[in-house]
């Protein structure tokens, strides 16, 4: 086993006393001698040390430390390594440090494996040594594993700190690290550690082949730094840049070099790795009861998962009995034994930032977004890890994502919620509940799983959320070329936002303001239409005022509620009789997508089992609830929702999207955009005759009606 340790022997200043910097020397050294007579609590244990003192440390110091680790029982060696010159300004360079002690204690001192401990580490385990080795044996015993007479240090087993409970602040290196990266560090990455993040790294770098055990029984107390340690001895200086998206550059060379170990070929033994896979969970409700149903969610047995939950609300986390992170943390691994962290931002930034810091937070191969209002079912993730298995075994694959149905539920539904189901304003969560889709054109996040992406979400779009996940899937599927899978077996249900309608319509209208951005964004989804209701009043109301000023006010407004109630009616007729959908928002309200699984379409068995449904929704609600307060609600959602769409090209100052219309379904119906227009087309001419009947002045007798 080969300690590593550095630290100062006396004072770093020019005005210490000589009776002083003594003090701190004895200080120092009788802290390394407890550490070294609890590592030689285990009656097996062999070390050596190796130290890395500053160039200035005096040699009386250093002899003082020779003389210590010559007393020792079980050390078989001790190198002591001088660190470069530097200024008190300059941080302290650790990572290269351990790099530089790494590859002593490896190559002059043939340690088996190297952790990094400070003379502050208080271990609490009398077998930490056995522990450790049975670790890296229980890696060389896995199945596949070539055995010879050498034996295999493979892997990085890390301690448990009881001080940052769950993180891997004290990572053991097997020596067989060296033959793959050549030190410590890989040299691509060098130069972008200082003093912080390489243990997370060092561990996900084995986590993707399965070589990173914690060792539970291996308990250690950091006294200074981690997580409730307190102040670190030097200036803290994380690494230059996000060390989780460096892992999956420095992956290959290590998953090579495993797979040469194993018997059986590449092909056999890439189907028994790990599967990194984390879930972001962005919330600002803080309902406990959602999360923890969402943290304690079986895992696959080959998955390696971290729920990561991201507080986008600090003044309630403080209000409420949480208090901070690291207590809400604490509530809610009460109930799992799943990996949990939970971290809090400074101020509420909204949804997008808030997944963005959870996508900052993971190292993971693929994420999975989960909402915050979400039930999702206990063996979600196995769902997902079906549909995984499915599609990367096949050569070239080219998914880069994975989306679940998010339903909403339908018993004993107000009219005010059948509505919003009746207006297709929900039919994206529920889109992929179609067997017979391959790929969808983008997903709601609430239940979203994507490969790791290096692109994030789009912090403009509202904090509450509208358009930000179409953006994000449109530009992951368009920078990696790939497509996102539908997985109608991976289902959460969402309750709906409320049932007054006031709100519901508000949320739709906020809803349709964030993502009206997507039009100047996303010109290919784009195409020209006829006015809508919102557009054409619009104009013609400002129009009437103008024009018919000097009228009596109650004519004025009799004609522009004449013109109002004629656009309206006719967007009602129209979608409701005219087009004949009123059975098929109807199936809707009954079944997600208005499908019923198992039937193809138009087929007389599809026609009767929605027959059935339809039946049932009249046992639910009156006649005159079922074709007509349904369906004028649902008309009133969408004509709210056009509403916050128009005011959000105004408020940006795209007057040249107003008129255009995004294609929902990005191509994948090449038919939509056109029947959207012959729809809007219809409503618009009914509208003006409709207008045109009440506002034209009727002939009083057959001679006027011939000359009219």
């Amino acid at each position: 086993e080969g300690i590593l340790l550095t630290f100062r022997l006396t004072p770093r200043t020019t005005t210490t006393t000589t009776d002083h910097a003594e003090a701190t020397t004895r200080h120092v050294l009788g802290r390394v001698d407890r550490l070294l007579t609890s590592l030689e609590a285990d009656d097996l244990c062999r070390y050596l040390l190796v130290v890395a003192l500053d160039d200035d440390e005096p040699d009386e110091a250093r002899h003082a430390l020779e003389q210590l680790v010559v007393g020792s029982h079980r050390a078989e060696g001790l190198y002591v390594l001088t660190n470069s010159a530097r200024t008190t300004s300059d941080p302290f360079p650790i990572c290269q440090i351990w790099d530089d002690m790494a590859k002593v204690a490896w190559g002059d001192g043939g340690a088996s494996w190297v952790v990094l401990l400070g003379d502050d580490v208080e271990i609490d385990c009398p077998f930490h040594y056995q522990a450790f080795y049975e670790a890296f044996a229980a890696i060389q015993r896995r199945p596949g594993i070539q055995r010879n007479n050498d034996e295999l240090f493979f892997g990085s087993p890390w301690w448990n700190d009881t001080t940052f409970p769950g993180f891997p602040t004290f990572p053991a290196i097997g020596r067989e690290h060296r033959e793959i990266y050549g030190g410590l560090i890989p040299a691509m990455h060098r130069e972008r550690f200082v003093n912080q993040d390489l243990d997370p790294y060092l561990q996900r770098l084995y986590l993707g082949v399965g070589a990173a055990p914690p060792v539970a029984l291996a308990k250690l107390r950091n006294a200074r730094g981690g997580e409730g340690g307190g102040a670190a001895r030097y200036d803290r200086v994380p690494a230059r840049g996000n060390w989780r998206d460096w892992v999956h550059e420095a992956e290959p060379p290590m998953r090579s070099y495993y797979l040469r170990l194993c018997r059986g070929g590449f092909s056999s033994e890439i189907q028994t790795l790990p599967r990194l896979v984390d879930v972001v969970v962005p919330t600002f409700r803080l309902d406990l009861a959602v999360l923890e149903t969402i943290v304690q969610l079986e895992v696959p047995a080959n998955w390696r998962t971290t729920f990561l939950v991201i507080v986008d609300n600090p003044k309630k986390l403080k209000r409420d009995h949480f208090g901070d992170a690291s207590r809400l943390e604490e509530t809610l691994r009460r109930g799992t034994t799943n990996n949990l962290r939970v971290r809090a931002q400074e101020e509420n930034r909204g949804a997008s930032a808030a997944r963005n810091r959870g996508i900052e937070e993971s190292a993971a191969q693929w994420l999975l977004f989960l909402d915050d209002d979400i039930h999702p079912k206990r063996d979600l993730l196995h769902r997902y890890e079906d549909a995984l298995a499915a599609r990367l075994k096949r050569k070239g694959d080219d998914t880069v994502g994975f989306a679940g149905p998010v339903v909403f539920p339908r018993d004993e539904l107000p009219v005010s919620q059948a509505a919003v189901l009746a207006s297709y304003l929900t039919y994206m969560f529920e889109y992929t509940v179609d067997q017979n889709r391959d790929t969808v054109p983008w997903a709601v996040t609430a239940n979203l799983m994507v490969r790791r992406p290096s692109i994030r979400f789009d912090v403009a779009y509202a904090k509450t959320g509208g358009g930000e996940d179409v953006d994000f899937c449109l530009r992951l599927t368009a920078q990696h070329g790939g497509k996102i899978r539908p997985v109608p077996a991976a289902t959460v249900e969402h309750p709906f936002w409320s049932a007054n309608p006031l709100d519901l319509a508000s949320h739709f209208f906020c809803w349709a303001r964030g993502d009206s951005a997507l039009l100047a964004r996303f010109p290919e989804w784009t195409y020209r239409s006829w006015p809508n209701v919102p557009e054409s009043l619009a104009v013609l109301v400002p129009l009437t005022v103008l024009l018919r000023g000097d009228s009596d006010l109650r004519a004025v407004v009799s004609l522009v509620a004449v013109e109002i109630a004629a656009f309206v009616v006719s967007d009602f007729v129209v979608d409701h009789i005219a087009l004949g959908e009123c059975h098929h928002r109807q199936a809707v309200v009954a079944t997600p997508g208005g499908r019923v699984s198992g039937c193809q379409k138009n087929d007389e068995e599809e026609e009767a089992a929605l027959l059935l449904l339809r039946q049932r929704l009249e046992g639910r609600y009156t006649p005159r609830e079922l074709f007509l307060g349904i369906p004028l609600l649902a008309n009133a959602y969408v004509l709210i929702l056009e509403c916050g769409r128009l005011t959000g090209h105004v408020s940006r100052g795209h007057w040249d999207s107003v008129g255009l219309r995004f294609d929902w379904h990005c191509g994948h119906i090449p038919l939509a955009p056109s029947r959207f227009r012959r729809r809007e087309l219809l409503k618009f001419a009914s509208s003006l005759l409709l207008l045109a009947a009440f506002t034209l002045p009727y002939p009083d007798s057959v001679d006027e009606w011939r000359q009219a």
